[in-house]
């Protein structure tokens, strides 16, 4: 089948397209790797496609973390809803050795001097957790 000029263009346009949020995925995913660990880096920068508020907010919630918590990492995660399959929720995990009533009372802090009314601006697309490291 041979294309015309138009459809050349078209199907050129597409594939730089295609490059260019390949590459912004990838620019998006360098600045995550400095401020967390990622499961699945494809899935998230995928995930993070037109969710401006959510990229935005990303390096605020680290450092708001990071004020509670210090050095303890935290790693993004795409979590499955069983409700809504398909549709997989952004998750920041603390992973902390801290006892657990500590964690609570610091992710309690988090959530009630800042999150609460920062989460307004995401709309549910990302949450926040802690995970108890062995």
């Amino acid at each position: 089948m041979k294309l015309n000029s138009n459809s050349r263009r078209v199907l050129l346009s597409l594939a730089y397209l295609e490059t260019a949020v390949n590459a912004l995925d990838l620019t998006v995913i360098d600045a995550l790797r400095g401020l967390y660990s990622l499961r699945d880096e494809r899935e998230i920068g995928t995930h993070l496609r037109g969710r401006d508020r959510v990229r935005a907010i990303l390096p605020l919630v680290r450092r708001e973390l990071a004020e509670r918590f210090g050095d303890d990492n935290v790693r993004l995660e795409l979590v499955d809803d069983r409700e809504f399959p398909g549709k997989p929720t952004l998750f920041a995990v603390v992973e902390t050795r801290r006892p657990a009533a500590e964690a609570a009372l610091l992710l309690g802090a988090f959530d009630d001097e800042w999150w609460l009314d920062a989460a307004e601006g995401v709309d549910g697309q990302l949450s926040v957790a802690v995970d108890f490291a062995a």
